[in-house]
């Protein structure tokens, strides 16, 4: 009050309620604040990875900031005679991860001639009765790889016929082969992650040439695999797309998520999702390599084919996107890292070279140099 009113103030009051109001006011705000500006999601789950080709490369992925690699393995290379095992391959690829302080994870698949003879194919499956053998590899392979090799991706993309074995794709024949070799990865390392087999995104053609990737996996479900992998894997590719864009509308990065409601479909939502391969194609016109428009490979894929700064904003998007929206997703693999120095892509217009993160003279693109300067949670 006002001493006009003839009432004498109490100042010490006065200053106590205002300070009062003070603090109830800062209170709200710092509330509405808290509201607003939800704190970032914590992941520790999430990992940062790349497919590689060439070993020597690995550091590459330390400059980046990566904490995972993804290798291959041939099981016609690790045993190429019956019970007569080679393990250079898998020598090279854990002393590489270890040297780097990378996880490990490796893609086995390519069957040797033995254990196929009933289809000359190299992408073939083994045959029915040597279901037995697949599975007795894959325990001495984890048996080496103990505490060096984190997971094993089980074959890749079977959803093709090119990945097949030239063979309509048998989502049912395709369990059978994960059921031996979870088998026989567990009875040898019980710690190592089995990863299912990446599919690849597409509509199909009704399963002559290519299998419709989410009736294949349903199909996988009713034949009993979520008793065989301990994660899925996902090969969602963006295409030409932004990584934002809805899948039901176009072919796209965000292909997982259907994945992921296959699983929910099937009660599996327990377990996590990695993204063993994904990317964008870089055009070559934007490599500096224009005259690679015109080969027959390149010109089926070019719908598909973006710039240098789009890819690279796209990586880094997907990477975001991911990390924010999908907390089913584990680790996050680029395809690839380096396989435009591959030695045995020796045309310089394949396209596997043109999702490289590192040009043909080993020198970084675009990509590369975003996702180094990417902040990693």
């Amino acid at each position: 009050m006002s001493r006009g009113f003839g009432c004498r103030v109490n100042t010490p009051i006065v200053i106590t309620l205002l300070a009062a109001i003070l603090f109830l006011y800062l209170g709200a705000s710092q509330w509405q604040a808290r509201v607003t500006r939800p704190p970032a999601p914590q992941r520790p789950d999430f990992g940062y990875g790349a497919n590689i080709a060439d070993l020597k490369n690995a550091p590459r992925l330390r400059e980046m900031g990566f904490q995972w690699m993804k290798g291959f393995v041939g099981w016609d290379s690790l045993e190429p005679k019956p019970g007569e095992f080679d393990w250079t391959d898998l020598s090279k690829a854990t002393v590489a991860a270890r040297d780097n302080q990378l996880g490990l994870v490796l893609r086995v698949d390519r069957v040797p001639g033995w254990a196929r003879p009933d289809n000359h194919n190299p992408t073939a499956p083994p045959s029915r009765s040597f279901l037995g053998a697949w599975g007795s590899f894959l325990h001495e392979l984890a048996r080496r790889g103990k505490g060096q090799v984190a997971a094993y991706e089980i074959w890749n993309e079977p959803n093709l016929a090119w990945e097949w074995g030239g063979q309509p794709p048998d989502p049912g024949y395709y369990v059978e082969m994960l059921r031996a070799a979870y088998l026989g990865i567990k009875s040898a390392d019980p710690d190592a992650l089995v990863i299912s087999a990446g599919l690849a995104p597409t509509t199909g053609d009704g399963g002559k040439q290519a299998m419709d990737n989410l009736r294949y996996l349903r199909t996988m479900y009713r034949a009993g695999a979520g008793a065989y992998f301990e994660i899925l894997g996902s090969h969602p590719y963006g295409f030409a797309s932004p990584p934002q864009a809805d899948p039901r509308v176009t072919a796209s990065f965000r292909s997982a998520e259907l994945e992921r409601e296959v699983m929910m479909e099937f009660g599996d939502g327990a377990k996590s999702v990695w993204a063993t391969e994904t990317g964008w194609l870089l055009d070559p016109g934007a490599a500096g390599l224009g005259v690679c428009r015109q080969s027959p490979d390149m010109r089926e894929t070019l719908w598909q084919a973006v710039d240098q700064e789009t890819q690279a904003r796209y990586l880094v998007e997907a990477y975001r996107y991911s990390y924010e929206n999908w907390p089913w997703m584990g680790a996050m693999f680029v395809f690839n890292l380096d396989f435009g120095l591959a030695p045995w892509y020796p045309n310089p217009c394949e396209p596997m070279t043109f999702y490289s993160l590192l040009g043909p003279d080993g020198e970084p693109r675009a990509g590369f140099q975003a996702l180094r300067e990417m902040p990693k949670q």
